[in-house]
């Protein structure tokens, strides 16, 4: 999987998690074709970024227990030459208000 179909996968967790319509893991995984353990690893992606991410049984979602949002941040950069070797960097944001 590539950068860009991951931050894809993370726009959508990003979007369903506002929503509280994740449902539970197992579904959450579906409605993103992705496993179990990958859905795990992008959670604690996210939370080391610093998104306020938490669970509810009873609601049976993932929530955002703080407002703010979700950014990503992307630049190219040159080489100095200016040959056409040109390196892509990603910057994964967090906000919270």
């Amino acid at each position: 999987m590539n950068l860009t179909q991951q931050e894809e996968i993370l726009k959508r967790m990003d979007a369903l998690i506002k929503r509280n319509a994740t449902s539970d893991p197992k579904s959450f995984c579906k409605k993103l074709g992705i496993s179990l353990r990958t859905l795990h690893r992008y959670i604690q992606y996210l939370k080391d970024l610093g998104a306020p991410i938490d669970y509810s049984r009873q609601r049976t979602t993932y929530f955002y227990f703080l407002a703010g949002n979700l950014n990503f941040t992307q630049w190219v950069e040159e080489s100095p030459k200016g040959d056409s070797d040109i390196k892509i960097k990603k910057n994964h944001k967090v906000e919270v208000n």
